[in-house]
C-alpha cells in the first residue's frame, strides 16, 4: 500500500498524485492520501476531485499511527524485523521523500509518500494518464452544448 501525504495548493497536488499514482502503477499496489493537513493554514482545499482521478483515504488513525512511527525511529526500525514484520505488517512502514526517492527501487514494504515531487523525473517512466483534460473537456463540452 501506498500513502501519499497530499500538501499545498493544487498544483502541488497534481505533481503528488502523478508521483504516487506512477509508483502504484510500478508497484501494483493501491494509493491511499494522508488528508491531515488540509485545509491547510492558507485555506486550501483538496482539488483533485475536480479531476478524473481515482482515489480514496487513508484511514486517520493509520495516518496517526505511522506519525507516531516517525518520530520514534526505534519503533519503526524494530517493527521491520522479521517477527514483527510478519504480525504487525500493517504498521510496516518505509518513509520516503525527496531526498531518498532514489531507494524506492528497493521497497517492498507499504510506502508512506512525503513531499512536493515537482520534477516529471519521479513519474516520467510511467504512463500516468492525463487525469487532468478528461474532465475539463466534459465540462466545457457541456457548456458549449448548452449554449
Amino acid at each position: 500500500m501506498i500513502i501519499l501525504k497530499l500538501k499545498g495548493g493544487l498544483g502541488n497536488q497534481m505533481f503528488q498524485y502523478a508521483c504516487g499514482k506512477a509508483l502504484s502503477i510500478k508497484n501494483d499496489q493501491d494509493i491511499l492520501f494522508d488528508m491531515s493537513l488540509h485545509p491547510d493554514s492558507y485555506g486550501r482545499q483538496f482539488g483533485l476531485d475536480n479531476f478524473n482521478t481515482n482515489y480514496s483515504f487513508a484511514n486517520k488513525n493509520i495516518v496517526k499511527a505511522i506519525s507516531y512511527l516517525r518520530k520514534h525511529e526505534f519503533l519503526s526500525r524494530l517493527l521491520h524485523k522479521t517477527f514483527f514484520k510478519k504480525h504487525f505488517e500493517f504498521l510496516v512502514w518505509d518513509f520516503v521523500d525527496e531526498n531518498n526517492f532514489s531507494d524506492v527501487e528497493n521497497i517492498i514494504n507499504n510506502i508512506y509518500l512525503d513531499g512536493y515531487w515537482q520534477s516529471e523525473e519521479y513519474f516520467k517512466d510511467y504512463n500516468v494518464p492525463l487525469f487532468l483534460t478528461t474532465k475539463i473537456n466534459k465540462m466545457c463540452q457541456e457548456t458549449e452544448g448548452g449554449v
